[in-house]
């Protein structure tokens, strides 16, 4: 289904978005699309099709495609950007009295060229935009939210009852669904909050095998996705596989990835695309070893291969409409490409 077409040395990260990637090597140069960049020593990918790109002078650009669509002066925080504005932060110092660094975090309205400050001497993490609002952790439990229209607090719900606060999934049918984790019994809890109040709607069942970081929202299927490989270095282990309806808070499914087991793949990292599931697993070592591809409906198991001559473990898994990137912790980068499909009947006439 899938061959080994390059393989590369000296990599640190890939990013994929679409058909378009960016590779950064070790000497801290970046390629787009394999193509090296000189007039930008950094290049991400942001909201809605976006690139943001840096010079050595510290300038800002934000591209859609090969369009420059604005200049912005002034440091950023690359994951908030869409086609209305950003946030950006300035004044970043150290607290000696609350031991933490601190910054202001500004938005920068993109239509009318306005600056507002939104928070003064802010420590927390900040979180993905949704709509005209913002959300963010602040320490570990609080979540906030802040308009995007007004500037002024919403609404705080502080969910330490349920465990520190692992992820923001993302927002369906005005829920915002989150992932916790409480250290003392290590139970991963799901809840759902109401995007205008704050208030929770749903609160999964505790006992499903939920993993607090290999959980997404798809927003293709508009489902929340649990999967993970449990641990065994010489015997056969399940990769239990849970499926949520983030419409409604229905556990869909609940079930050991049958066709995992028997090829004695623990699963590692994965992704979705088009109804596949990628992912990276391990065999008989910890280390994930190898890489394949299931099928989101069935969980049958369309393909997979050892990734030889690797360095170390692969650390990384990207994917295209046609492409699989594995990066392994040795900096070593595998690029496979989709196979065509050659259809009989045609070719022989």
């Amino acid at each position: 289904m899938y061959k080994l077409v390059e393989q590369i040395e000296n990599i640190n990260n890939v990013y994929t978005s679409e058909d378009n990637y960016i590779f950064v090597d070790k000497n801290e140069n970046v390629y787009l699309n394999d193509v090296k960049s000189v007039q930008y020593k950094s290049i991400y990918f942001v909201l809605n099709g976006h690139l943001l790109k840096q010079n050595t002078e510290n300038e800002s650009f934000l591209y859609l495609n090969e369009t420059l669509v604005k200049k912005i002066n002034h440091s950023y925080i690359y994951n908030t950007y869409s086609e209305d504005g950003c946030f950006y932060y300035e004044n970043l110092h150290y607290d000696p009295v609350d031991d933490k660094l601190k910054k202001n975090i500004y938005y920068h309205n993109f239509k009318d060229d306005s600056i507002k400050l939104f928070i003064k001497d802010f420590s927390g993490n900040f979180q993905l935009i949704f709509e005209n609002n913002t959300f963010f952790i602040q320490p570990n439990n609080t979540l906030t939210s802040l308009s995007l229209l007004t500037g002024d607090y919403e609404w705080e719900n502080n969910l330490s009852k349920y465990g520190e606060i692992r992820k923001i999934l993302g927002l369906v049918n005005e829920k915002l669904w989150v992932v916790l984790y409480e250290t003392e019994t290590r139970k991963k809890q799901l809840v759902s909050l109401h995007t205008a109040t704050g208030k929770i709607i749903d609160i999964i069942d505790a006992t499903l095998p939920l993993h607090d970081w290999h959980i997404a929202l798809l927003e293709e299927t508009q489902t929340i996705v649990s999967i993970y490989g449990k641990i065994s270095t010489h015997q056969k282990a399940d990769s239990p596989f849970v499926e949520i309806c983030a419409i409604t808070g229905a556990v869909l499914r609940n079930e050991r990835i049958e066709s995992l087991f028997q090829a004695n793949l623990k699963l590692g990292q994965w992704c979705y695309s088009n109804h596949k599931i990628y992912f990276t697993a391990a065999t008989d070592t910890i280390n994930s070893t190898h890489i394949g591809v299931l099928d989101y409906t069935t969980l049958n198991l369309e393909w997979f291969t050892e990734v030889k001559d690797r360095k170390a473990g692969i650390k990384d898994l990207q994917v295209t409409e046609n492409k699989i990137y594995a990066l392994d912790q040795g900096g070593q980068l595998f690029i496979f490409e989709k196979e065509k499909v050659v259809n009989l009947k045609e070719s022989s006439e």
